[in-house]
């Protein structure tokens, strides 16, 4: 089973995933990352953007946002 931030890679390589940060971050802080699979709470917000929600803030880090909602409407005609 892959962690999410290995998920988040599939999306977006290290290093412009690092460029959306402001001050930018290195490779090697977000391959720190890949390692314990987990994004710093106060960055989980701007990577969930970088990959355009295909990786979401509740896959990102459950045990600040919990489970993802469920939204009834999704499939409304």
């Amino acid at each position: 089973m892959i962690n999410p931030v290995e998920k988040v890679l599939r999306y977006i390589r290290p290093k412009d995933l690092g460029c959306k940060f402001d001050p930018p971050i290195s490779s090697v802080a977000i391959g720190k990352w890949k390692k314990t699979g987990l994004v710093p709470a106060g960055r989980v917000l701007i990577v969930e953007a970088a990959v355009d929600c295909k990786v979401t803030r509740y896959e990102i880090r459950p045990d600040i946002y919990g489970k993802e909602p469920v939204d009834n409407n999704k499939y409304a005609a």
